[in-house]
Order: C-alpha cells, then structure tokens, then sequence
C-alpha cells in the first residue's frame, strides 16, 4: 500500500515524481555551477588561517559537489524508469536521496556546533530555512517511494490478470 495517494494535494504520485525528478536535475546542475564558483572565490581569496565556519564551508562545497553530480545521474534513472515503467530505476534515487538526508542532518549538528562556538548569529538562523528544506526533501522522498509502491501493486495485479 503507499503511502501517499496525490502529491501536493493536487496531482498524482506519477506526476509528482516526474516533477520531483526533473526539479531535481535542473536544481542540481544549478547547484554544482554554485559549488564550483564558490570554491574558486575562495581559492582565490587567501590562503591564510582560515576559521571554522570556512574550513566547514570549503569541506561541505567539496562534499556537495559529487553529491550534486549522482542527484542529477539518479534523477535521470528517476525519470527514465517513470517513462519506461520500471520500478527498479527509481530506488538508487530513493537510496541516495535517504542517506543524504541522514548526512545533512549530521552536517548541520557539526554547523550548529561551529556557528555556536564562533557566535554566527546568521548561521543559526540558515539552520532554521535548512529544516524547512529538509522537510520538503523528506516530502519528496515520500511521494516517489508511494509511486514506486503504486507500480509494485499494478505489476502484481497484472501478473494475476496474466496467470488467469
């Protein structure tokens, strides 16, 4: 049974999941255009004692950055096993999607920690839009995980229409 039957309350989880998966794409390479000119701004910066806060900002745009790159190869799968039918493609982005979130959870403790000890007010108040994220990425794991739900009960009823 899934667990979601629309998604947003107005389309269905197929419909859903196609959007999630090309939202993903196109956030993502924009994303990794952001990663890599960020991490030139600060090579070119200087390469003195850096604080906490930007040697925790260089480690997570260096992380982000492969994070990035398999999204967008996981989307893609997302997407192609929604055109072709094929449940099996949609779980690396369910797999992935899942243990990033789990990693970002630790990220931002490590942050929350870092922006404490330095006194940055400003990212303690990131850290409250990045729960709202984290919720909406939460979401989205749920709606393509009832889709993928949706086409393991339709291959069995058709298997049993089959079988007759």
């Amino acid at each position: 049974m899934a667990i979601l039957s629309r998604c947003c309350f107005v389309c269905s989880v197929r419909d859903g999941t196609l959007i999630i998966g090309i939202t993903c794409i196109v956030c993502r390479v924009l994303a990794s255009i952001a990663c890599v000119v960020l991490l030139a701004s600060y090579a070119q910066e200087n390469n003195a004692e850096q604080g906490g806060t930007v040697r925790y900002n260089l480690t997570s745009l260096k992380l982000l950055l492969p994070d990035n790159l398999l999204v967008m190869l996981f989307s893609g799968l997302l997407v192609i096993g929604l055109v072709k039918n094929r449940r099996y493609y949609l779980i690396p982005w369910i797999v992935w999607v899942s243990a990033s979130c789990i990693i970002l959870i630790i990220l931002w403790c490590l942050r929350a920690i870092i922006a404490i000890k330095d006194q940055v007010l400003t990212d303690i108040a990131l850290l409250g839009a990045a729960l709202v994220l984290f919720s909406l990425q939460v979401y989205f794991i749920l709606v393509v995980f009832s889709h993928y739900q949706n086409m393991k009960n339709s291959s069995r009823q058709l298997s049993v229409v089959i079988k007759m």
